[in-house]
C-alpha cells in the first residue's frame, strides 16, 4: 500500500482518503491477519500444513480478485481483510512446514531464503509501483500482477511432499513412532 498511497491515480480513484479512512485501508490487512492466525492451527490440524498453505492461497486469490474489481473504499478494505487471512495462516504455517520437510543440514538456510524472498518481493513491488505510477492506473495494474503471481504460486505446494503432521490425527498415533524414527535417521 505504501507504494501507491501517494500516487495521483490512487488519490483520484479513492477520493483522497485520509485520516480514519486511510487508516482503515492500512489496518485492514492486519485485521485479516488476526483472523488468519486464529484459524491457522485448526485448519492445519484438519488439512495438514501443505494443504493449509494451498487453502490460504485461495484466500489471497479471492481478496486480490475483490481488490482488482474494486469500485470504492469498501471493496478495497474487504479485499485487504481477506488477503490478511492468507497472511495470518501462511505466517505461521510456511516456516514450520519448511522446517518439517527440510533436511537438518538445510533447514535454517531454507527458512532464511523464505524470509529473504518476502523482503525481495516487497522491494520488487515498490519498484514496480514506482514504474507504473508514472504510467497511470498503477493500483489496478499492480493488483493484477499480484493476482497472476499468486495463481502460479497455487501450484507450488502441490508439488511438495506432505509433512508428518497430518499423521497426528486421532486413530493414527500408532504410525507416528516409525515415521519419527525414520526422520531421525534421515535427518
Amino acid at each position: 500500500m505504501s507504494a501507491i498511497i501517494g500516487t495521483n491515480q490512487y488519490n483520484d480513484y479513492f477520493n483522497k482518503p485520509a485520516g480514519i479512512r486511510q487508516g482503515a485501508i492500512g489496518a485492514s490487512l492486519a485485521a485479516g491477519s488476526i483472523v488468519g492466525s486464529i484459524i491457522a492451527g485448526p485448519v492445519s490440524d484438519k488439512l495438514g500444513r501443505r494443504d493449509s498453505i494451498s487453502f490460504a492461497v485461495l484466500w489471497w486469490l479471492l481478496g486480490t480478485s475483490i481488490q482488482v474489481a474494486c469500485n470504492g473504499t469498501g471493496m478495497l478494505i474487504a479485499g485487504r481483510v481477506i488477503n490478511g487471512v492468507c497472511v495470518g495462516i501462511t505466517s505461521s504455517q510456511v516456516p514450520v512446514y519448511l522446517a518439517e520437510i527440510a533436511r537438518k543440514e538445510k533447514r535454517g538456510a531454507l527458512i532464511v531464503i523464505q524470509q529473504l524472498a518476502i523482503g525481495e518481493k516487497a522491494l520488487l513491488a515498490l519498484e514496480t509501483a514506482a514504474d507504473y505510477a508514472r504510467m497511470g492506473n498503477s493500483h489496478h495494474v499492480l493488483r493484477r500482477l499480484r493476482m497472476q503471481f499468486h495463481q502460479w504460486s497455487c501450484l507450488l505446494p502441490n508439488r511438495l511432499g506432505h509433512s508428518v503432521r497430518p499423521s497426528c490425527v486421532p486413530n493414527h498415533w500408532i504410525a507416528i513412532p516409525p515415521v519419527l524414527t525414520s526422520l531421525a535417521r534421515q535427518g
